[in-house]
């Protein structure tokens, strides 16, 4: 209670204030706007304490979150986006913990003897943990090619920056779906133009290699 909330619309490459509000003594609150379109946005306890969510025209998003942990800890119902970007982020989440853990085991045994026999099998689960989560956001995607949570898939990365999804074949299909149905958004035409460029950019590759 007294602490503010903020809503701030994610765009392409920035966000936008949306509005703010002061969360009462029974640590509730609401806010109110409308969207015509799939939108994403950020609800912000901190510039580190946030939750995405993906909020269609018809939505009324009902969300109940822990303060102390507000983008890991939380509920969200009544809006069938932002329920599929939680999964998609807790998926990575779990991932990442799972690389993380490996990376400690591989830190904490340098110098054993055994050290190289554990290192080959550290690496095969390492590769198997990268192949289930890249197979885990393409069957998404390939299932959802005309949800907007698809393009939150496409963009999502490891902590060292590289993407999850590395597929050119599924940014298209979702690419060529969205933009079919939602022209108009600033997401979708960006989504279509890298796609676009990257096609282009392996095309030039495969005419340099005749």
């Amino acid at each position: 209670g007294g602490d503010t909330i903020y809503l701030e619309e994610l765009q392409v490459s920035t966000v936008k204030p949306v509005a703010k509000v002061k969360i009462n003594d029974n640590g509730e609150f609401k806010l109110e706007g409308q969207t015509t379109i799939p939108t994403f946005y950020l609800l912000k306890l901190a510039n580190h304490n946030f939750i995405t969510l993906l909020v269609d025209s018809v939505d009324n998003v009902h969300i109940e979150a822990d303060a102390a942990n507000f983008g890991k800890e939380y509920i969200v119902e009544g809006s069938l986006g932002s329920v599929q970007v939680k999964e998609l982020t807790e998926t990575l989440n779990r991932t990442e913990y799972k690389l993380d853990s490996l990376r400690s085991l591989n830190t904490l045994s340098q110098g054993s003897s055994d050290y190289e026999q554990l290192k080959a099998r550290w690496n095969q689960e390492y590769t198997k943990i990268i192949d289930d989560q890249n197979l885990y956001s393409v069957n998404f995607v390939l299932k959802n090619p005309f949800s907007m949570a698809s393009v939150f898939a496409l963009y999502q990365k490891y902590k060292d920056g590289s993407y999850v999804i590395k597929d050119l074949q599924t940014m298209r299909t979702a690419a060529s779906a969205l933009n079919a149905i939602y022209p108009n958004s600033a997401m979708v035409k960006a989504l279509y133009e890298n796609t676009l460029q990257y096609l282009r950019e392996q095309k030039a590759a495969e005419m340099q290699q005749l």
